[in-house]
């Protein structure tokens, strides 16, 4: 059963320092009621060094600044060590005086952006204007690292191996420990890796650059990252772009399941309702059930080449393994019009897609800073309905692929200090918001970002109709509302572009 290969294939009026009441504090101000239990202290004078710009491709044809930020390891002891934040500024050639920088914060948690650097040289030319990338504490080159090879080694070990889930849920329980074995021992407090900490870095990360405003750019993760800043250190923030949110209100691994398969319910009625994909698959449903079936009985065994280091290694694919890719394919919107005719490859025998997905997965379930993953969603959700979480871990039905691959799904294992209640509560705030979803989003369904709007007093929200999760830059519509939106975040957004129509299937 190699579950969790599978879920890796998913795998949120410009006033000058914006915010409501819950957030007009200056800078190391007192806060509001609402942020007293949950915002982390600012550094008084933060400061940047020079790092050398490693690895950039030759033929960038942009100026990059790399830089650390330096700050408290524990924002409530300033004086009891620093981490280091790897940062880079993209320069855009064309940005005018008046074009404020972007921060793109990226998503997980626990993927790294400065990794991803030349893919962001589109956004930049995109938006005419600087873009702003960096590793969140503990992600990334960012010192310490909170990566956990031992996660990963049983991604591998278990995507060959043919056992019932409570093997590889005891296999990776194992792993989860013995990670945090090794990075206490190291001298790293988990406790202080959650997104309140995160928040306040981010604000100081503005001053450190001297940019007096700024534009918070947050897709999935990072939306949950960006409103905790909105909320807890407005100051400087000019507005906020949140898209495909994974807000602080989290998800149990109910919602997380429930999640998933609604989007697959919606990719099966979508697929109803265009004529085309309706004649060439007139029973989708049944199709998935049949494969589920048929795969459970018999798995597909095969071998995938992961590349060095690890080299050609077997992979063994289950009926409820290929469910679990079916839900999160549903993340990438260039593969929702193709996933029927997929399935019903897979129900004739035709597996050569299953080693293609492996081959993509497997580097995405281990791309992410499982340190990070574990010690952000353990203390920013972690406690929420512990004891229904809990009893659905050991006994998931199909749901194995599911949710055992989420970040909570180990916080008992993983043992850090949880926020407070208060930061579960909707973000309020006037700082001027876009926010926007896909309709066939398996991750952060659109009724996330919705209710995020709708506690925003000033945000703008708009659902793409057959889209998967993140809309970002995707298409002439996104990019010209993004963009608008930024020029002036107070005026009213034409949302005309919009698609109102889902996948056009193809045969």
């Amino acid at each position: 059963m190699a579950w969790p290969v599978m879920a890796g294939f998913l795998v949120a009026s410009c006033s000058d320092g914006g915010g409501d009441d819950d957030g007009k504090a200056g800078r190391n101000g007192t806060p509001t009621t609402a942020q007293e239990d949950t915002a982390a202290p600012l550094s008084d004078d933060p400061e940047l060094s020079d790092r050398p710009c490693t690895d950039l491709p030759a033929d960038l044809e942009l100026t990059v600044r790399c830089h650390w930020l330096e700050v408290p390891a524990d924002r409530e002891q300033p004086d009891a060590g620093t981490v280091r934040l790897a940062v880079a500024v993209l320069e855009s050639p064309t940005a005018g005086a008046d074009d404020e920088p972007i921060v793109r914060l990226q998503g997980g948690p626990g993927f790294a952006s400065i990794s991803s650097l030349p893919a962001y040289v589109d956004d930049v030319e995109a938006l005419g204007r600087d873009v702003v990338l960096y590793d969140q504490r503990g992600i990334g080159l960012s010192e310490p690292s909170l990566e956990c090879p031992e996660q990963e080694d049983a991604v591998v070990r278990n995507l060959g191996r043919d056992e019932p889930y409570e093997v590889e849920l005891a296999d990776f329980r194992k792993a989860v420990v013995t990670c945090r074995a090794r990075l206490v021992k190291e001298g790293i407090d988990l406790d202080l890796y959650d997104t309140e900490t995160s928040a306040a870095d981010l604000a100081d990360l503005r001053v450190a650059l001297d940019i007096e405003r700024w534009h918070l750019w947050g897709p999935s993760y990072g939306g949950r990252l960006a409103l905790a800043t909105v909320r807890s250190h407005p100051e400087g923030i000019a507005s906020a772009v949140l898209d495909s949110v994974y807000p602080p209100s989290g998800a149990t691994l109910e919602a997380v399941l429930d999640s998933a398969e609604g989007a697959v319910d919606a990719l099966i009625a979508g697929c109803a309702e265009h004529s085309e994909c309706a004649e060439e698959h007139p029973d989708f449903e049944a199709t998935i059930e049949e494969v589920q079936q048929q795969y459970n009985a018999t798995p597909f065994k095969g071998t995938v080449d992961l590349g060095e280091p690890r080299g050609t290694v077997p992979i063994v694919i289950t009926g409820d393994d290929i469910y679990a890719g079916l839900a999160f394919a549903l993340r990438d919107t260039a593969l929702i019009p193709q996933l029927p005719t997929f399935a019903a490859d897979l129900a004739r025998g035709q597996t050569g897609i299953i080693p293609l997905v492996a081959q993509e997965a497997v580097p995405f379930a281990t791309r992410a800073a499982a340190g990070v993953l574990y010690s952000v969603d353990c203390a920013d959700v972690g406690d929420l309905d512990a004891d229904s979480s809990a009893a659905l871990v050991e006994d998931p039905g199909r749901a194995a692929g599911l949710i055992a691959y989420q970040g909570h799904t180990f916080c008992e294992e993983w043992d850090v200090e949880p926020l407070a209640d208060a930061f579960r509560e909707p973000v309020r705030s006037d700082i001027p918001a876009l926010v926007m979803a896909g309709t066939y989003d398996p991750i952060t369904p659109p009724a996330y970002s919705r209710a995020v709007a709708d506690a925003l007093t000033n945000a703008t929200y708009v659902a793409f109709e057959g889209f998967g999760h993140v809309v970002g830059l995707s298409t002439d519509c996104s990019t010209r509302l993004m963009t608008t939106f930024l020029e002036d975040p107070t005026a009213e957004l034409d949302t005309s572009c919009v698609p109102t129509d889902g996948p056009s299937f193809g045969g």
